[in-house]
């Protein structure tokens, strides 16, 4: 890994979770990133401009300290893993390393805070105090089997974080049925396969994801009946429309192993 890309924030990120899995990259653009920003433009009533510009700056405040758990989680929690991943095996990390690692990261968060005036932002500064402290957790459990707890609480954060200081408590209410059902339950199936927890040997091919957004669209048309709103629908429907494009449009996709991961 170059020693510049390790030490600038989601470039680690890119570096050891993505850079050998382009599903993954690509699967963060479409369900994280397109989503968020799509929230905030067409719900929320930011102008286009400003959607990307607060998604983008309160999402490299989130990853800047998102990446510290990472690398924690790389240096130290493998030790107890029974499948690790040596992400670091090249690089020699001393502690000069791991200070100028969190201090470049820790700046870039001060940063973006102070430009945002979020200091005193309830909603910001609460996200942040609970990502600290449930990666703190996730990080520092010896008993592998009790991470998929802490997971759930990372990925609910990993999703909202981004857009929690621009969105509306009704807002928020509204997305939470769709993401639970479609983010959280297929992203907590996925660690849950991918730690060897539980095993779906299908899960892998696209007519599986296909099959799980058509049964949790039938679920989300009734949510959106009783939420009298059509952002459960329409999230679920993205969602289905995406994976249907790859099975259909793509066969060569169908059961792709890297899609194992996403």
């Amino acid at each position: 890994m170059n020693f510049t890309a390790f030490l600038l924030p989601f470039f680690y990120t890119f570096s050891t979770r993505l850079r050998g899995n382009p599903f993954s990259f690509l699967y963060l653009i479409l369900f994280e990133w397109s989503i968020a920003i799509s929230v905030l433009f067409l719900v929320e009533g930011y102008t286009f401009i400003q959607s990307l510009r607060f998604y983008f700056l309160s999402y490299l405040a989130f990853i800047s300290m998102y990446e510290i758990g990472y690398f924690v989680n790389d240096i130290f929690s493998i030790r107890y893993e029974k499948t690790p991943r040596a992400r670091l095996k090249n690089m020699d990390i001393t502690s000069g390393v791991v200070i100028v690692f969190v201090a470049v990261r820790l700046t870039v968060f001060a940063i973006i805070t102070t430009f945002l005036h979020f200091w005193q932002e309830p909603k910001w500064t609460g996200f942040f105090i609970a990502l600290i402290m449930i990666f703190s957790i996730h990080n520092l459990l010896k008993k592998e089997d009790l991470k998929p707890i802490t997971f759930l609480g990372l990925a609910s954060l990993r999703f909202f974080g981004p857009i929690l200081s621009f969105i509306s408590h009704e807002t928020f209410i509204l997305l939470l049925s769709p993401f639970i059902l479609c983010y959280l339950i297929y992203r907590f199936l996925s660690y849950l396969d991918s730690k060897e927890f539980l095993r779906i040997s299908s899960r892998a091919d696209t007519s599986w994801k296909v099959n799980y957004y058509l049964l949790v669209t039938i679920l989300n048309c009734f949510l959106s009946i009783y939420l009298d709103s059509l952002i459960p629908v329409v999230v679920s429907l993205y969602f289905l429309a995406l994976w249907s494009i790859a099975l259909f449009f793509f066969p060569s996709l169908h059961s792709k192993s890297n899609f194992r991961n996403v």
